[in-house]
């Protein structure tokens, strides 16, 4: 999966990097990660990616993806 290696910035920057994710035969599901609401995205019965956010004033400021297969070892015991 060729992702960004750097933090993203901006609603488009991020919005294509999270449809980038999206290729065919990946699936969203919600779960629970580190304690908060979020989506685990799966390819192949393997985690690719999680994804979280943080909001503000009720909306949307942060959102956290991690694609890196060693944070995600855990996730595909």
């Amino acid at each position: 999966m060729d992702t960004a290696s750097i933090p993203l910035s901006g609603r488009s920057a991020a919005s294509s990097e999270l449809v980038a994710l999206m290729t065919e035969g990946t699936t969203a599901a919600l779960a629970s990660i580190n304690s908060v609401p979020g989506i685990t995205l799966v390819r192949d019965d393997r985690v690719v990616g999680v994804i979280t956010a943080d909001f503000r004033s009720g909306r949307m400021a942060t959102v956290w993806v991690v694609c890196n297969p060693e944070k995600l070892r855990h996730w595909n015991r």
